[in-house]
């Protein structure tokens, strides 16, 4: 998939967000991760609230990114497995 370089031919400007299909939390996305990447199968993780996590600044509850442009991305697990896949190519 060469999203970015089509919006460089088709000559897009302004700020575009690239966002995949789906909406998740940190905490979702690193147990997907993990699920889909074969290591350590042994591991956990834990979930917790942005408050016991000590940051000094407060986090809004949704910070979702969505793409409303460009539609062309697939789906956060699909992306998520196809990179675990290739990634001995980086």
């Amino acid at each position: 998939m060469n999203t970015s370089l089509e919006l460089l031919i088709d000559k897009e400007s302004g700020i575009v967000h690239l966002a995949n299909e789906g909406k998740m939390s940190w905490f979702e996305l690193a147990s997907l991760a993990h699920k889909q990447s074969g290591f350590n199968k042994h591991a956990f993780l834990i979930s917790c609230t942005h408050d016991c996590l000590n940051f000094r600044a407060r986090r809004p509850l949704n910070s979702s990114l969505v793409s409303d442009r460009i539609k062309s991305l697939p789906a956060v697990e699909q992306a998520t497995f196809d990179f675990l896949k290739n990634r001995q190519h980086f």
